[in-house]
């Protein structure tokens, strides 16, 4: 069973986005500029880099022009700090 129920795959962004209106999936393209057009996900393979890829393919939210970058947690998180 899962271990954390109810728990949700989003994305994070740094403070001064979300300062600046960077709230939710449909705020992304606004900013694409200021995130150099990249996503940065986790490791290549995992569901939710899976989920994004399909968003881009599908231009959902207006991410049709964004790249995702597979890294790591780790790399992630230094890009969101």
């Amino acid at each position: 069973p899962p271990n954390m129920t109810g728990a949700k795959y989003t994305l994070a962004v740094p403070t001064y986005l979300a300062d600046q209106g960077l709230h939710s999936f449909q705020d992304l393209a606004k900013f694409k500029d200021q995130l150099g057009g990249k996503i940065y996900g986790i490791e290549p393979g995992s569901g939710g880099n899976s989920s994004l890829k399909k968003m881009i393919e599908k231009n959902l939210y207006g991410l049709g022009n964004f790249t995702l970058v597979e890294s790591s947690e780790a790399a992630m998180r230094l890009e969101v700090s």
